[in-house]
């Protein structure tokens, strides 16, 4: 068993959701906590990036609390049976991610008109917003937020519940039950149960859930998804559905054709058709597992080769954003490399207003994959780079290099909270923080890795960090009004290197070149 070290505030916090999974892994770990005023300010710079947390594993440092939840739902298998099942996962918790970050946002904003303004816009329209979604997500989902089973993504959710509600100082999910019951589910499990009676009582530690009636009934019952099975018997016939005795619970076999695809949350939408009961702890679990069993077996069935191989096609993707470069790029680029056909759907501000109400967020870019829509651009971005063979050659690998892509993000975020900040004077200062202290500050890090790993981000080979950060370039620049590598000879070199790959320069030299991102800015003004 490696050997686990947290370092994090003595609070919940970000922090939280590791200890989680960790705890649910049944691993020993070293909780150490800093005092933010009395400790933090000594050693930050001996952190990558100056942030916390970070978990040593075996001694070596990993950071960014997602990839390592990520890491760790792998190594505990909760992380998704399939690639398709990691990126509905991954974008579930980013997504669980965004709401939190939101949340801080408001919580930490010192301007007071500001802070008002941020609170007004949360309660009235983001919290709804993603609960509503996330509630009706269990709902689809037999309780969980994907596939019928527990994974990180649920775990995350709860870890981050407390931690919203001392931010928004109210029980965010009061009105949306399946949360709560999801919320109840995971404290519940043995492992979380015990440590969350152990863990130290912090700051961010906002025991709302508690006062909750509905906990104390847990202590003896739960509530569960029971079906009953007569026999197990798959009817292949010639529509689009599987049965499992008379429970409708996916798509049927063809009796000729090799089965392509299986959507788990869709399936669940249309099915099963069971029952909730309120039954007892032990009958709960045992009918619970036998739903979970089902939903997982046939999705392995797309995986059967059920005729030859001349009938397997290789996917359709469509990818849509808007006419820009921005975060999509980089969606753009892995295609590209892989010498892969995709559809470049690309919105302006006439098109966009109509479309976003049929998105899932609100938000783009989106990628459909045989039809299918899948969102969250970092999420997309690694299930491709796992496709295109992008990717580590190991799972601490893997987290390394999703480190750094999460650090690429938050590099890119700052520009982002100065392109859109509406304030002038607040936008000034943004502007002098983002010259002055947080160009210099991540791109001498950038430079350094990238030195050290033989002109790469990760291990001296090219990996989506690599095509992540090259790609938002164009943007960055656009955003600042100048060149951000001129003072940088090895990322000037390292970007050269990525866009002068023969499928890179290819994309390079006939991709669109209008940009609709100076009409929004204009748009946003006259708001």
């Amino acid at each position: 068993m490696p050997k686990y070290k947290l370092t994090y505030f003595n609070v919940t916090s970000l922090g939280e959701p590791i200890r989680f999974l960790l705890s649910y892994g049944g691993a020993d770990f070293e909780d150490v906590r800093i005092d933010r005023q009395n400790e933090w300010p000594a050693i930050k710079h001996t952190m990558p990036f100056g942030q916390v947390p970070i978990l040593e594993i075996d001694g070596k440092v990993y950071y960014q609390t997602l990839p390592i939840c990520r890491y760790l739902a792998r190594q505990f298998n909760i992380g998704g049976q399939t690639d398709l099942d990691a990126l509905e996962i991954d974008a579930i918790a980013n997504s669980v991610y965004d709401l939190r970050k939101l949340a801080a946002f408001y919580y930490w904003e010192a301007n007071p008109d500001e802070k008002a303004k941020k609170r007004e816009t949360l309660v009235n329209a983001s919290l709804p917003f993603y609960l509503k979604k996330f509630d009706e997500m269990l709902k689809d989902n037999a309780g969980y937020f994907h596939g019928g089973e527990l994974s990180y993504a649920d775990l995350f959710f709860a870890a981050a519940y407390d931690n919203i509600n001392s931010f928004m100082g109210f029980d965010v999910a009061k009105d949306y039950p399946n949360l709560r019951r999801l919320v109840d589910k995971v404290l519940a499990l043995p492992k979380i149960a015990a440590w969350v009676a152990k863990r130290p009582k912090t700051p961010y530690y906002v025991p709302l859930h508690s006062k909750c009636p509905h906990i104390k009934q847990h202590t003896l019952t739960s509530w569960a998804w029971g079906a009953r099975l007569d026999f197990f018997r798959v009817t292949a016939a010639s529509s689009s559905r599987i049965f499992v005795s008379n429970i409708r619970i996916g798509p049927k076999l063809s009796q000729s054709s090799r089965l392509v695809r299986y959507d788990s949350s869709s399936a669940l939408r249309t099915g099963p058709k069971l029952s909730l009961f309120r039954i007892n702890r032990v009958e709960g679990w045992v009918r619970a597992g036998l739903v979970r069993l089902v939903i997982r077996k046939f999705r392995y069935l797309r995986y059967f080769n059920l005729t030859s191989d001349k009938n397997t096609k290789m996917p359709q993707y469509k990818l849509i954003y808007f006419k820009t470069t921005g975060i999509a790029e980089l969606v753009r680029y892995l295609f590209s490399y892989a010498d892969q056909d995709f559809e470049d759907v690309r919105h302006d501000i006439t098109t966009w207003p109509k479309f976003q109400r049929e998105t899932p967020y609100g938000v783009l870019p989106l990628l459909e994959i045989d039809g299918k829509v899948y969102n969250q651009s970092l999420a997309i971005g690694r299930y491709l780079a796992k496709e295109f063979n992008l990717t580590g050659s190991n799972k601490l690998e893997d987290l390394e290099i999703d480190s750094m892509v999460d650090t690429i993000n938050d590099y890119r975020n700052v520009f982002s909270q100065y392109l859109w900040e509406a304030n002038k004077i607040a936008k000034s200062k943004r502007k002098e923080q983002l010259v002055q202290e947080k160009l210099p500050f991540y791109l001498n890090r950038f430079e350094d890795r990238v030195k050290a790993n033989g002109g790469y981000f990760v291990g001296g080979k090219l990996t989506w960090a690599d095509l992540w950060f090259v790609s938002l370039k164009p943007y960055l620049d656009f955003v600042i009004g100048f060149d951000t590598l001129k003072n940088h000879a090895a990322l000037t070199e390292h970007a050269n290197k990525i866009n002068a790959i023969p499928n890179i320069k290819k994309w390079l030299d006939t991709r669109p070149t209008e940009c609709c991102l100076q009409e929004f800015l204009d748009a946003k003004q006259q708001d």
